[in-house]
């Protein structure tokens, strides 16, 4: 990806990660428009800690993020969607 349309990306998230970054824990996430959001999406940042390893899979490819390496942990698959959303707990 070029670095023109890195920054632009990173600017298109920047409102969605600042609204998340400051929302309680049962307020509801925002995502990026483009994201059909269903099952097994969470709604809050509660539910984002509930997640099992399979559905963070299930959500983190389909906000485009790499698969993580065999072994990661729940917790480790958690942060790599709170950290994409701007909500890092």
């Amino acid at each position: 990806m070029r670095i023109n349309q890195r920054l632009q990306t990173m600017e298109d998230l920047l409102p969605m990660r600042l609204y998340n970054s400051s929302i309680s824990m049962d307020d509801p996430l925002r995502y990026p428009p483009a994201i059909n959001i269903v099952e097994p999406f969470p709604n809050t940042k509660n539910e984002l800690n509930e997640l099992t390893i399979a559905h963070c899979a299930v959500v983190a490819g389909a906000l485009g993020l790499p698969q993580v390496p065999p072994g990661t942990t729940v917790v480790e698959c958690r942060k790599q969607i709170s950290n994409f959303l701007g909500c890092a707990m």
